[in-house]
C-alpha cells in the first residue's frame, strides 16, 4: 500500500532554484524551463511558483500558475514531482494549491496542457476534476500532440469592486457579513489560518476580536507577514498596539497637533484614519486620524482625549464585534473607501488588474516626465489591464492601498520621494525608484566611489572638504566641473575656469554639504543618455548642449527661462557598442529598475558622467524609437509581468 505524503505547500524562493532546475531535468526531456526563467517567475506579479516541501526541507515538486491580466482564467503552466515520491499524492496537493491561487485571484476556470499520448497523467487530471477541452496538434517541441484540459472553479461571494488582488477581510466567525462581502472576500480566522497557499501583495484586513499575543488575531497578522501579504494591522503593529509604552510615545508625538483646536470630544472612533464622534465625522481631527492609522495600521481604534488639556489619554484597538449597528455602518463605508481608493477600474478591464500609484508634482518646473509622457503611461497601463492613479506628497498614508508605486518626480534622500520609496519597500510594494537606487544615485559622492571601486571609466574626479580645497585648487587642471553631491537637472553644477573661481564657488556650497566633488571638464557636442531597464539597454538618446552653453540645460536665465539643447534618439543598433557596454556595466550593481546613464564619447573611450535614478521619459524624446512599447516595457518591469513563453504540464 502506497504512503500518502502531506507536504507543506509554499511560495518558492531563490533558495529553491537548484531544486527546481533539478526537478525540471528529471521530469522533462523537452521544453525545459531554464534557471533564468525560473528566476523571472519568482519575481513575476502575474505568476505563482509553488513548491511542495517534505520533512527535512526536501523540495519534492513544484507547480507554476499563470494569471494573465487579460483573462478571467488561470493556467497551469508546468507541474513536476520527483520520481522518489511520484504516485504518493504530492501532485494532487499541488493542484489544489494552484486552484486556491486561482480562486484568490477571482478566476472562474483553470486550464492546463498535457501530452495526448500520456493516458496515465490525463487520467490523474480527470480524477482531479479536469475535462478534455480540445486537441492541440504538434503542440510540443518534439512534435507531439497535446490536449487542453479545463476545470470550472467554484466561486465565492460576488464582488462589486475589488481591483488588484482580491482583498480579504478576516473575522472571528463568518456570520452576518453581507455588508463586508460587497468589498472583499470574507474568511473566518480558522479559514484564513488553514489556507495552504499565499497570495503575495494581497491586502488582508484583520478584524479579529483580539490581537493579544498568541491569540488567533495575532496569528492572522503573523501568517500574513510570512505570506508576504499586506495586513492591517501588520505583525509588527501588534507589538505597538499591545505595548503601552509605545502608546505613551505616540500620544506625546501627536499632542502638538491638538494645540490649535478650540475643543475636542472625549472619545472618538478612528476607521482607517477617518475620525467619528457620536456618528459625526470630525474633519478637524483628520490629521490626527491619518497619523494614528499610519502609526498603528489598525482598522478600528478607540481614542480617549483629556478634553480640558486637549491631550491624548488612551488608544485602544477594537474588534468588529465591539461596534454598534450604526458604528458598523460607518465602518463599512470607511472600509469601502479604503479599498476603493485604489480607484475602481473601468468596466472592460479585468478585476485582477494592478492598481499603480504614480507620484507626481504638478508644480515641478522640470519634472522627469512631461504631461504627454504621463498620459502615455496611463494609456499603456490601461492596455495591460492595469490602472494608474496620480498621487502627491499628501498621499503617503494611502500607499498600502496600491499594488505598485511609480515615482515620476525628482528624487532626493532628504525628501518625501525617498520616504515614499521606503514606505513602499516596507509594504512589499514594487517601486521604481527603489530606496536603494535613490541612495546610490542621488548622492554623487556615493556614486563615484562605487563606480571607481568597480573599475567603471569616468573623468578624473576628486572628493574634497574645506581643508583640501586650497591644495586641490593648486593641483587641478582647469576648466573643471564643481558639483554639489545631491545636484540634479544641471542644478548645483558649476564650470570653474581657475583656482580662484573654484575657491569662490566652493565656499558657499560648503554651507549645504561637508563634501564636494570636482571633475575634469570633458567638452563634447552632446552627452549620450542610455536608458537601462533591468540591466539591459532600453533606449539611446543624444542630449545636445544648450546653444552657447556648456550643459544640456541652461539655468542662467532663472527658473522661468530655462533653455534646453536639442535631442535625438537612435536605435540601439545605431548607438556605439562601447557606449552601451559601459552604460550597462555602470548599473550592474544597482539591481532591478529603470536608470539613465550619461556617457561622454571621447577619442580615448567612453566615460560615465553619472548614473541617474528616475531618468527623463518625455513624449517625443526618449520614446521616439520605441513609441508606446517603451511605456509598456517599463510598466511590465515594475509589475513583474514577463513575456509569455511555451508551456508544458508534465508528470505528477
Amino acid at each position: 500500500m502506497s504512503t500518502a505524503y502531506v507536504p507543506v505547500i509554499r511560495q518558492a524562493t531563490r533558495q529553491d532554484l537548484d531544486a527546481l532546475v533539478s526537478l525540471e531535468r528529471e521530469a522533462f526531456r523537452h521544453d525545459l524551463i531554464s534557471r533564468r526563467s525560473f528566476r523571472r517567475y519568482l519575481a513575476s506579479g502575474s505568476s505563482r511558483l509553488l513548491v511542495a516541501e517534505l520533512p527535512g526541507q526536501t523540495v519534492a515538486g513544484y507547480i507554476l500558475v499563470h494569471l494573465p491580466a487579460s483573462r478571467r482564467g488561470a493556467r497551469i503552466y508546468s507541474v513536476a514531482v520527483t520520481g522518489l515520491v511520484r504516485g504518493h499524492g504530492i501532485g494532487l496537493h499541488l493542484l489544489r494549491a494552484a486552484e486556491d491561487v486561482a480562486r484568490e485571484a477571482h478566476r472562474s476556470v483553470i486550464t492546463l496542457e498535457v501530452r495526448a499520448s500520456d493516458e496515465r497523467i490525463r487520467g490523474l487530471y480527470g480524477f482531479a476534476g479536469y475535462q478534455d477541452d480540445r486537441m492541440l496538434p504538434s503542440y510540443y517541441e518534439d512534435g507531439a500532440d497535446g490536449v487542453r484540459m479545463v476545470k470550472v472553479l467554484s466561486s465565492g461571494a460576488t464582488l462589486r469592486a475589488a481591483p488588484g488582488r482580491v482583498p480579504v477581510v478576516v473575522v472571528d466567525e463568518r456570520e452576518r457579513t453581507e455588508d463586508l462581502e460587497a468589498w472583499a472576500r470574507v474568511l473566518s480566522t480558522a479559514e484564513y489560518l488553514s489556507l495552504g497557499v499565499a497570495s503575495p501583495g494581497r491586502v488582508v484586513i484583520n478584524l479579529s476580536s483580539s490581537y493579544e499575543h498568541l491569540a488567533r488575531g495575532y496569528y492572522v497578522s503573523l501568517l500574513a507577514e510570512a505570506r508576504a501579504e499586506r495586513c492591517f494591522p501588520g505583525a509588527d503593529n501588534l507589538l505597538d498596539i499591545n505595548w503601552k509604552r509605545i502608546h505613551r510615545r505616540a500620544l506625546t508625538e501627536l499632542e502638538p497637533l491638538l494645540s490649535g483646536l478650540e475643543s475636542v470630544p472625549e472619545t472618538v472612533l478612528v476607521f482607517f484614519g477617518h475620525v467619528f464622534s457620536a456618528g459625526v465625522p470630525q474633519e478637524e481631527l483628520s490629521v490626527i486620524g491619518s497619523s494614528l492609522f499610519d502609526r498603528f495600521r489598525c482598522p478600528i481604534l478607540h481614542v480617549t482625549f483629556r478634553r480640558r488639556a486637549r491631550a491624548l489619554l488612551d488608544i485602544e484597538a477594537l474588534g468588529l464585534h465591539r461596534l454598534s449597528a450604526d458604528e458598523r455602518t460607518l465602518f463599512t463605508a470607511a472600509l469601502s473607501r479604503f479599498l476603493r481608493a485604489r480607484n475602481p477600474l473601468p468596466a472592460p478591464l479585468p478585476r485582477s488588474a494592478a492598481s499603480i500609484a504614480m507620484l507626481v508634482n504638478p508644480d515641478e518646473t522640470v519634472p522627469p516626465s512631461d504631461e504627454g509622457a504621463l498620459q502615455a503611461f496611463e494609456r499603456a497601463a490601461q492596455g495591460m489591464g492595469a490602472h494608474i492613479t496620480r498621487i502627491d506628497r499628501g498621499d503617503l498614508h494611502r500607499l498600502a492601498q496600491f499594488d505598485a508605486l511609480f515615482i515620476r518626480e525628482t528624487t532626493r534622500l532628504d525628501h518625501y520621494t525617498y520616504r515614499f520609496a521606503r514606505k513602499a519597500s516596507e509594504e512589499h510594494i514594487p517601486v521604481y525608484d527603489t530606496p536603494e537606487a535613490i541612495l546610490k544615485c542621488t548622492n554623487k559622492v556615493y556614486l563615484f566611489e562605487m563606480l571607481r571601486a568597480r573599475g567603471i571609466p569616468t573623468p578624473p574626479t576628486f572628493v574634497f572638504d574645506r581643508r583640501r580645497l586650497s591644495d586641490l585648487a593648486r593641483s587641478l587642471t582647469f576648466p573643471a566641473v564643481l558639483k554639489v553631491p545631491d545636484s540634479a537637472f544641471s542644478l548645483g553644477v558649476h564650470l570653474v575656469a581657475s583656482a580662484d573661481e573654484l575657491r569662490e564657488k566652493a565656499q558657499p556650497l560648503f554651507r549645504a554639504s561637508d563634501l564636494l566633488l570636482v571633475q575634469s571638464f570633458v567638452e563634447t557636442r552632446f552627452d549620450w543618455r542610455i536608458g537601462i531597464l533591468d540591466g539591459e539597454p532600453l533606449f539611446a538618446c543624444q542630449y545636445f548642449m544648450a546653444e552657447g552653453h556648456w550643459q544640456i540645460m541652461d539655468h542662467s536665465g532663472g527658473e522661468n527661462a530655462i533653455r534646453f539643447g536639442d535631442s535625438r534618439t537612435v536605435t540601439l543598433g545605431d548607438a556605439p557598442a562601447h557606449v552601451l557596454h559601459v552604460a550597462t556595466a555602470a548599473t550592474r550593481s544597482m539591481g532591478r529598475g529603470l536608470f539613465g546613464v550619461d556617457v561622454k564619447e571621447t577619442p580615448t573611450g567612453a566615460l560615465v558622467i553619472e548614473v541617474n535614478d528616475n531618468p527623463n521619459i518625455d513624449a517625443g524624446v526618449e520614446d521616439e524609437v520605441l513609441g508606446h512599447a517603451l511605456y509598456e516595457r517599463i510598466l511590465r518591469s515594475l509589475l513583474g509581468m514577463p513575456e509569455p513563453s511555451v508551456p508544458d504540464s508534465g508528470p505528477i
